[in-house]
């Protein structure tokens, strides 16, 4: 009971913390628009202002989570090719706008018409198994060995970790989505709210593909898809989907005439 009484008020504590964390950082927002791209405005003590180039945007994501899927609010990052060493003071954020908001801004980057056709793969269900174990099994069998030197029965309590690990991941799974099409790749992830993520297929630098040892001896591998202002990591795909994607892009990437900025 203790223990359920501490994690409570941890969340409360974190909750509290990051709400006055995002007032302080995000307050009195303003969001302009100009032949160049967006502009961001925010801060309490220290007004920051951070800009959004149309040509050097690489990555557009937004989602949710539980709270602001209530509120029907979506929070916004985009993340461009910057030439700093900190990456993070080239993400542009947008903490919460609604709905045709969202779509208003996502029109200013993909066209209707790049958004539609898509061709999808989903992440193989080991990755469930393969976590469960690690994460789930292994921590109870401790706990179980605990309890028989030690006779401290509330090692037990780690037994919990094994369904909450196996439901956890099993959401995970279901909900990771890839969706490709001949402009863009879009992403869907998460387990309590969603996180998309979309990417023109010529901004894509390049391409590898992964394998840990568990991955090769059941034919499964991650592609990583790196941008000049980040990556995208799609795991756990049957090595013939992996192959298959990874070889699509490359072709674009080396027939595309485009500029990535």
């Amino acid at each position: 009971q203790g223990l359920v009484i501490f994690f409570v008020v941890l969340i409360i504590l974190s909750f509290i913390i990051t709400l006055v964390l995002t007032i302080i950082r995000y307050y009195d927002l303003q969001v302009t628009r100009d032949n160049k791209g967006f502009k961001l405005i925010a801060g309490l003590f220290n007004r920051k202002e951070i800009s959004a180039v149309h040509k050097k945007v690489q990555i557009v994501s937004w989602g949710y989570n539980p709270l602001q899927e209530l509120l029907g609010l979506f929070r916004v990052k985009i993340l461009q090719a910057s030439a700093e060493l900190d990456t993070r003071k080239a993400r542009f954020l947008i903490p919460g706008i609604y709905d045709f908001q969202l779509k208003k801004f996502i029109s200013e980057y993909f066209s209707d018409d790049m958004l539609n056709r898509f061709l999808t793969f989903k992440i193989h269900p080991l990755i469930i198994f393969r976590y469960t174990i690690i994460f789930g099994l292994i921590p109870c069998l401790i706990g179980t060995v605990l309890v028989y030197f030690t006779g401290n029965s509330k090692f037990y309590h780690i037994a919990w970790l094994f369904p909450i690990v196996l439901l956890t991941m099993t959401i995970y799974q279901r909900n990771w989505k890839l969706d490709v099409n001949a402009h863009c790749i879009r992403t869907t992830s998460g387990i309590i709210g969603r996180t998309f993520k979309l990417v023109h297929l010529y901004k894509a630098q390049s391409v590898q593909l992964s394998q840990s040892w568990y991955q090769r001896r059941n034919n499964l591998a991650s592609v990583h898809i790196f941008t000049a202002g980040g990556s995208i990591t799609i795991p756990y795909l049957d090595i013939r989907s992996a192959e298959e994607l990874k070889n699509y892009l490359l072709y674009h990437i080396e027939s595309s005439r485009r500029k990535w900025m």
